[in-house]
């Protein structure tokens, strides 16, 4: 995945999130879904084997296909597919037809880059991307990222801000889809919400993770445990 991660040509870069655990856990818990569907059916239990490593392989869908496939190192699909320095902040553009790209010459005002050969189909731009990136980096450091991002709304042209964190928390769709929690309410103890919104449903309370042994008692006595030989395995440093 680092290999694959970053500018073309560049250091291999890593994956600015905890990739590898988030993967393993999001097929874990479909993992774990898929086999109380069969219990439900079936009666019988199933063990799961979840890996890191075949976790990472099956994120990388497109490329891994490409290797196997074709024999041939990934490369970049459509071009042009990435971050773009401006007068002042970077923005992200994402360009995958020819009318999208028609769009972006306009936008650019760079009309002679659609009668150019190395950049037609989108097969030539991909094969010539390392002609193509100067070309594009010039034309955008006409101006700033704002002004270029208004142009290729306009132009329904696929373009994004690149956010830092905060500036990601602070906007408007995030607070809309409430996607930052605070708990206790008022605690400023702030973390990242469920990003699934079932229709009709409560949301739970939500609470931060326990101290380590907060909720040690109430497991515990959960377990069938009286409140004696609870303080007893306290006291003899259990644990």
């Amino acid at each position: 995945m680092m290999s694959i991660t970053g500018e073309e040509g560049g250091e291999p870069c890593r994956v600015g999130a905890s990739i590898g655990d988030i993967g393993a856990s999001l097929f874990g818990a479909v993992g774990i879904l898929a086999a109380l569907q069969k219990r439900q059916r079936t009666g019988k239990g199933t063990r799961l084997d979840v890996a890191m490593l075949d976790c990472q392989l099956a994120l990388m869908e497109n490329a891994v296909a490409r290797c196997a496939t074709l024999g041939l190192e990934p490369r970049p699909l459509v071009v042009p597919f990435q971050a773009f320095p401006t007068a002042d902040r970077p923005l992200a553009v994402c360009v995958d037809t020819d009318a999208q790209w028609q769009r972006l010459c306009a936008v650019l005002g760079c009309p002679e880059l659609l009668n150019d050969p190395r950049f037609a189909p989108g097969n030539d731009r991909g094969a010539h991307h390392g002609e193509l990136e100067p070309l594009l980096k010039s034309a955008f450091a006409r101006h700033g990222r704002d002004h270029w991002l208004t142009l290729l709304e306009a132009a329904d042209v696929p373009a994004s801000p690149i956010n830092s964190v905060s500036e990601a928390l602070a906007d408007p769709q995030v607070r809309h889809r409430a996607m930052v929690q605070e708990a206790p309410e008022g605690s400023g103890r702030r973390f990242v919400g469920l990003p699934i919104h079932v229709d009709g449903a409560t949301p739970a309370p939500q609470r931060p993770a326990p101290q380590l042994g907060e909720q040690g008692d109430g497991v515990l006595a959960a377990l069938g445990y009286d409140r004696e030989t609870i303080a007893a395995m306290r006291r003899d440093g259990v644990t």
